[in-house]
């Protein structure tokens, strides 16, 4: 269980990009690792897939909540279409006549 746990957690690093499946398969990866530190499997081994599960579970959350920013797209806003430009002429100045 440590030694999946520790698989699941580099394939979450690896997968983390696509954020919903990196995000199973990191809860997975850590899931498994805190039930193998449970049943005292290879405590290093349980601990590197927690970590890694963990890490690629932020990066996954971090990727899913920032790619729209990241993606976004001005577009012209046809609210826009029929503004027209206006120049400022201050009241009291001089004339240039």
């Amino acid at each position: 269980m440590a030694t999946t746990s520790l698989v699941l957690g580099l394939l979450a690093l690896i997968v983390s990009w696509l954020s919903v499946i990196g995000a199973v398969v990191s809860v997975l990866a850590v899931v498994l690792g805190i039930v193998a530190r449970r049943k005292m499997q290879p405590q290093g081994l349980s601990v590197a897939g927690i970590t890694t599960g963990g890490l690629g579970l932020v990066i996954s959350i971090y990727l899913a909540t920032t790619a729209g920013f990241f993606l976004h797209v001005e577009e012209d806003c046809a609210c826009a279409q029929g503004v027209q430009e206006t120049t400022f002429v201050p009241p009291d100045g001089p004339s240039l006549q």
